[in-house]
């Protein structure tokens, strides 16, 4: 699995959208499978970027920018190209470096993680893959997550979780 780095900029925790219930979404919008380009949607939002658009709008953007099609999964390189075109420079990682993550978030950064979600006992998704964005460090010493999956609601979700369990989830 990989991570992404995105931007040096400083800024405040980015927000939670959820990929199946997206402010401005239309009936004809589905989400099932968007977990990349809402992570990027959240990023895009915690940079300033496209804030004309709906959180709807913005995620089915994305979503073409990855591969062409709508509603496929995203892979990597995917999330490198909505990140070239919300003109944030973007890097792939592979694996998982705790070192790193706290670096590029120190910085300013922001990550977006590829994992399993049967590892990430927090996130409700059920898929094989699975995008959140690491978006800050926890006073303890681990990772604060935004995840845009939620079974349970019609919003995402914002929760901590420890060094260990984000390796094991990448």
């Amino acid at each position: 699995m990989s991570s992404l780095l995105l931007s040096l900029q400083t800024l405040a925790l980015v927000p939670v959208i959820s990929q199946r219930y997206p402010a401005g979404r239309t009936s004809s919008y589905r989400g099932e499978s968007r977990c990349g380009p809402a992570s990027m949607a959240m990023i895009a939002r915690g940079f300033h970027r496209r804030a004309r658009l709906s959180d709807a709008a913005l995620i089915e953007s994305l979503d073409r920018v990855d591969d062409g099609h709508v509603v496929l999964a995203t892979v990597p390189v995917g999330i490198v190209r909505m990140a070239a075109a919300l003109r944030l420079s973007a890097i792939v990682h592979p694996g998982f470096d705790a070192a790193w993550v706290r670096r590029v978030l120190r910085r300013g950064g922001l990550v977006v993680a590829l994992g399993r979600p049967r590892y990430l006992p927090p996130s409700e998704a059920h898929t094989g893959g699975h995008y959140v964005a690491i978006v800050g460090l926890s006073p303890h010493g681990g990772f604060i997550v935004n995840d845009p999956y939620r079974a349970t609601s019609r919003r995402g979700r914002r929760y901590r979780v420890a060094v260990k369990t984000l390796a094991s989830f990448i």
